[in-house]
């Protein structure tokens, strides 16, 4: 039962039940995957009080770190800016790690 009342907006119809624009020729096309442009690594701490892991990415300077568990701060050791440097290289910034099944 169909109530008259109600208004539809403007540019839609409802087809089958379905909301579909007005003109079948103007059909959307679907919108193709896109792939990485960056990448970043996180690297996971445990908090010497809870055990918690705490997560921090790309951690190349000697720092505090804040458990998000229990509150506690404790200092975390640096990684390699060159090893991070390295993998970014190898996998190109994250595009060589694309799954290539995908395609």
């Amino acid at each position: 039962m169909e109530n008259k009342d109600i208004k539809k907006p403007e540019g839609f119809r409802v087809k089958n039940g379905r909301k579909s624009s007005q003109g079948e020729g103007n059909r959307r096309k679907p919108i193709e995957p896109v792939l990485p442009e960056a990448m970043e690594m996180i690297f996971f701490y445990s908090c010497p009080r809870c055990g918690r892991h705490v997560p921090r990415v790309n951690p190349t300077e000697a720092t505090m770190a804040v458990c998000t568990g229990c509150g506690f701060s404790f200092p975390i050791v640096p990684v390699d800016e060159y090893t991070l440097q390295f993998v970014r290289i190898i996998l190109s910034n994250g595009k060589a790690a694309v799954d290539s099944d995908f395609f």
